[in-house]
C-alpha cells in the first residue's frame, strides 16, 4: 500500500471522529443509534432550527433584556430602594413551614440541654482514668479468653482422638470375643 493512502486513511478516519465528536457536542439531547441519520440531514435540521429561533435582531434584543434585567436585580439597586413591606411579607410566607420546623428543632434543642448539662456528664474527666483501666482488663481478659478458647479446643480433639481410638479397641475385641465364641 502506498505511504499516501496510509496517510489520506488516517486523516479521514481522523475526520470521521471529530465530525462525531462534533455531532454529540451540538446534538447531545439526541439519543445516537447504530441506525442513526447521515450527518448531512441532521446539520440541515440544525440550520432550520437555528434560524427559526430569529433573526440576529432578535437575539440581541434578547441579550439586552437579559442585561436589563440583571441590572434591575442587583443587590445595590434593591438596597437602594429598599425592599417593599409586602415582599417582605410574601418572602416570610413563602417560607413559613421552614421557620415552623426550624422553631420545633430549636424547642427540642432547648429541652435536650438540660439532659447534656446533667452532673452525670460533669464527671466524665473524673471517669476516664477508671474507663481506661477497665479497658486494659477488658483487653487482658478477652486476650485470656481466646487462649482458653484455643486451648479448649485442643482439649476436645485430643478427647475425640482419644474416643474414637477406644471404640475401634472395643470393635477389635468384640470381632475377637464373636470369633472366640463362634470358635467353641
Amino acid at each position: 500500500m502506498d505511504a499516501r493512502k496510509v496517510v489520506n486513511l488516517g486523516y479521514f478516519e481522523a475526520l470521521r471522529d471529530r465530525i462525531e465528536r462534533l455531532k454529540v457536542k451540538l446534538l447531545n439531547d439526541y439519543e445516537f443509534e447504530k441506525d442513526r441519520k447521515p450527518i448531512t440531514k441532521e446539520l440541515r435540521e440544525l440550520e432550520q432550527r437555528v434560524t427559526e429561533l430569529g433573526s440576529r435582531e432578535n437575539i440581541k434584543n434578547a441579550w439586552e433584556a437579559i442585561d436589563e434585567l440583571e441590572a434591575l436585580l442587583s443587590p445595590e439597586l434593591v438596597q437602594r430602594f429598599g425592599t417593599p413591606e409586602e415582599l417582605k411579607i410574601e418572602f416570610v410566607l413563602n417560607r413559613a413551614e421552614e421557620i415552623e420546623r426550624m422553631a420545633s428543632l430549636l424547642a427540642k434543642v432547648k429541652e435536650l440541654k438540660s439532659s447534656i448539662n446533667s452532673a452525670s456528664f460533669q464527671d466524665i474527666e473524673e471517669m476516664e482514668h477508671e474507663l481506661v483501666s477497665l479497658s486494659k482488663v477488658h483487653i487482658c481478659q478477652q486476650q485470656g479468653a481466646t487462649e482458653m478458647s484455643k486451648e479448649t479446643a485442643e482439649l476436645l480433639a485430643n478427647y475425640n482422638i482419644i474416643i474414637e481410638a477406644l471404640s475401634q479397641k472395643f470393635m477389635e475385641w468384640n470381632q475377637l470375643l464373636t470369633k472366640l465364641e463362634t470358635v467353641k
